[in-house]
C-alpha cells in the first residue's frame, strides 16, 4: 500500500500524520514511537518512545489517554495486522486486535466504537473489509458488531472511513461501497474462498456484490440501520468526509479534481469545486465546525478553501456554463501556495472557522488565517 514517505532507519522519521475526528489534535507515527498535539492551545500532549521499532497508525480515543496503535516501518513496533490498545497515561497495553495476515489501513473511534479497515496484504486490489467493534476504554475489550465490504485501497492517505454524530445522538457512518453485480455475474454465486472473509470459513459479505470502479458511497445510521447509496463520481472514491452533524457528506475521487458536496440525508447534489484541471492526489478534505468552509490539501502543494455560500470565485468564461461545466465552475475562496509535500489540513480553531491547520510529512505544523468574507491568498501566522 503506497505511502509518502521514504523508508528510513532514522529513528525520528516520520511514518504517519493525521488529524482527530474533531480537528483539535493531530497525530504523528515515527520509527520509535508516537506524538500527540493540541492545536488550539498549541502543544505537545503525548510523546511516547518505543525502541523496539516504529508506529505506522495512530489514533486517539476521544480527548483520553487511549490511543489504538499499528505498526510500521521497516522495524513495526507491532505486527501490522494488529491493533494495541494503549494507555498511554499508565504506560500500559489495555488490550488488543489481531486481523490474521490482514494490512490494516485505518483506524477510527466515534463515542464507544471502534472502526477498523483492513485488506488482504497479499493482494493490492483485494476489496477492502471495515470492521465495527463495540470498545470498552476502561478494559480495551471489543467485541465484533458489524463488517461491510469496501473498494479497494491503495494508498494509506486517502481518508476512506468517516464518522460523525447527530444531534440526536446517532453515529453515522460513510465510506466507498461496490455495485451491485448484474444479472448472470459470477459474483452473484458465492465465491470459494471468500476474497472478504477475514478468516477461513467466514462468509462472504460482499457477495452479490462487484468493483467496477465507480464512485459509489455507502452512509450507514448505525442506531437504526437506516442507509442510502449516492453515486458521487465516476471513478473510484478517494476520500470521503461528513459534516460534525453528520448531515452533508463530502467526496473526492481518484481523478482529484472535482470536490462534491451532498445532502447525506437525501443524496442530492448541493455542491461541486473545482480543485484544478489537472490529475491530484487528494491527502485530505475536511468541513469547518460551522459546515459554512471546506479545505482540501493536494500533492500539488496548494491548500484550497471553498465557501459553502455565493463567495468562490468563477471562471472568466463562466457565461459559457451552459455549454460547458468547466466554465461554469467554482473554484477556491482562498488558497495557499505550499510546497509540493504531503501535507494534511484541518479547521484547528474551533468554531472561529477562520483558520487552516496544516501538518507537512515533515512534522512541520502551519496555522493559515484567511478571511471569511474576502478570501483571498492566504499567509503563515
Amino acid at each position: 500500500m503506497s505511502s509518502p514517505f521514504v523508508p528510513t532507519t532514522d529513528d525520528q522519521a516520520i511514518l504517519y500524520i493525521n488529524f482527530s475526528s474533531d480537528q483539535q489534535r493531530y497525530f504523528i507515527g515515527t520509527n520509535s514511537g508516537y506524538r500527540v498535539y493540541s492545536i488550539h492551545p498549541y502543544k505537545e500532549v503525548m510523546n511516547r518512545h518505543f525502541p523496539m521499532g516504529g508506529i505506522g497508525l495512530i489514533e486517539q480515543y476521544m480527548n483520553t489517554p487511549v490511543v489504538a496503535l499499528v505498526g510500521g516501518g521497516r522495524k513495526p513496533c507491532f505486527q501490522t495486522d494488529r491493533i494495541v490498545l494503549y494507555n498511554d497515561e499508565h504506560s500500559a497495553m489495555l488490550g488488543d486486535l489481531v486481523l490474521m495476515d490482514r494490512e490494516i489501513w485505518t483506524v477510527r473511534f466515534n463515542k464507544d466504537l471502534l472502526f477498523v479497515g483492513s485488506c488482504d496484504n497479499t493482494d493490492l486490489n483485494a476489496l477492502g473489509v471495515l470492521q465495527i467493534y463495540k470498545f470498552d476504554s476502561n478494559t480495551g475489550d471489543t467485541e465484533l458488531q458489524w463488517k461491510y465490504p469496501t473498494a479497494p485501497v491503495h494508498n494509506l492517505w486517502n481518508s476512506l472511513i468517516s464518522t460523525a454524530t447527530t444531534l440526536s445522538g446517532t453515529t453515522v457512518l460513510a465510506y466507498p461501497t461496490l455495485s451491485q453485480a448484474p444479472p448472470g455475474h459470477p459474483r452473484n454465486a458465492k465465491p470459494k474462498p471468500s476474497p472478504t472473509a477475514t478468516k477461513q470459513g467466514e462468509e462472504d459479505i460482499a457477495a452479490g456484490m462487484v468493483y467496477d470502479g465507480k464512485g459509489l458511497v455507502h452512509i450507514v445510521w448505525l442506531t437504526t440501520m437506516r442507509d442510502k447509496r449516492i453515486e458521487a463520481h465516476d471513478s473510484t472514491i478517494s476520500n470521503v468526509c461528513l459534516s460534525s452533524d453528520g448531515n452533508k457528506l463530502l467526496t473526492t475521487s481518484w481523478k482529484g479534481t472535482l470536490i462534491r458536496v451532498f445532502d447525506a440525508n437525501s443524496g442530492m447534489q448541493l455542491k461541486e469545486f473545482r480543485r484544478g484541471s489537472e490529475r491530484a492526489t487528494v491527502y485530505s478534505l475536511c468541513f469547518s465546525p460551522t459546515s459554512d468552509f471546506i479545505a482540501c490539501s493536494s500533492d500539488k502543494g496548494t491548500i484550497h478553501v471553498f465557501s459553502m455560500g455565493n463567495k468562490n470565485r468563477k471562471s472568466m468564461f463562466s457565461f459559457l456554463s451552459g455549454l460547458s461545466s468547466y466554465a461554469g465552475s467554482e473554484w477556491s475562496f482562498a488558497w495557499y501556495h505550499g510546497q509540493p509535500e504531503a501535507v494534511v489540513c484541518s479547521f484547528g480553531d474551533g468554531p472561529a472557522d477562520n483558520h487552516v491547520a496544516l501538518v507537512y510529512a515533515s512534522g512541520s505544523f502551519l496555522q493559515l488565517p484567511f478571511n471569511k468574507h474576502k478570501g483571498g491568498q492566504m499567509i503563515e501566522a
